[in-house]
């Protein structure tokens, strides 16, 4: 689909930042995202997490692993928008959310794509072959949105709240193809055999 940058988002502004009341003043979200955001033995982990712990401490914050929420992509999404003094990390930085949000970073660059079982045979060469399938797509993620903009029909959108979710449709033939970040989906698929990287 395309090569897009991973942003940590923060809504309010960064001054109250700077007074040093505690990580506790904020709200601090992210989702299942490995290798950069995930839990792992309770504790909230990834490349992203560390960035951010990194960023808050030299700003005079005591942040801790512990003080990170860990929800489903669209919870933490729609938390974002009505909570105070929120942030989510990470987010792809479209057009649709850039008015939205204050954005730090970026943090990395990676690829959105479409993601199918070899055993299928799908040849994409342009939006409108994609048209033709029935998509999985996390909801209200960055692939959801890119789709929905290039005038995929939403009922050819799957939208479910996890990865995870999208990656049993496919291996069970529910989905023809999956709209995820391509880094994330070779850590994700372990869950399905036939799925894993070869």
């Amino acid at each position: 689909m395309k090569s897009v940058c991973l942003m940590m988002i923060i809504i309010g502004s960064l001054l109250p930042v700077l007074d040093a009341r505690g990580a506790d003043h904020w709200t601090i979200m992210t989702e299942h995202l490995p290798p950069y955001n995930f839990e792992e033995n309770g504790v909230v982990r990834g490349i992203s997490t560390d960035i951010l712990i990194r960023i808050m401490q030299r700003l005079g914050y005591d942040t801790k692993r512990s003080d990170i929420q860990l929800l489903p992509w669209s919870r933490a999404y729609k938390l974002l928008q009505i909570t105070p003094n929120s942030m989510l990390f990470s987010m792809v930085r479209t057009e649709q959310r850039e008015p939205l949000f204050k954005w730090v970073g970026p943090l990395i660059r990676f690829d959105l794509g479409l993601i199918a079982l070899k055993t299928k045979h799908i040849t994409i060469d342009a939006i409108e072959d994609v048209k033709q399938y029935r998509i999985g797509a996390v909801r209200d993620g960055a692939p959801e949105q890119i789709l929905l903009k290039q005038q995929v029909k939403p009922e050819n959108i799957d939208s479910v709240t996890s990865a995870e979710m999208n990656i049993r449709k496919l291996s069970s033939g529910r989905i023809d193809l999956f709209a995820y970040s391509i880094e994330p989906a070779y850590f994700i698929t372990g869950l399905c055999t036939n799925l894993r990287p070869k």
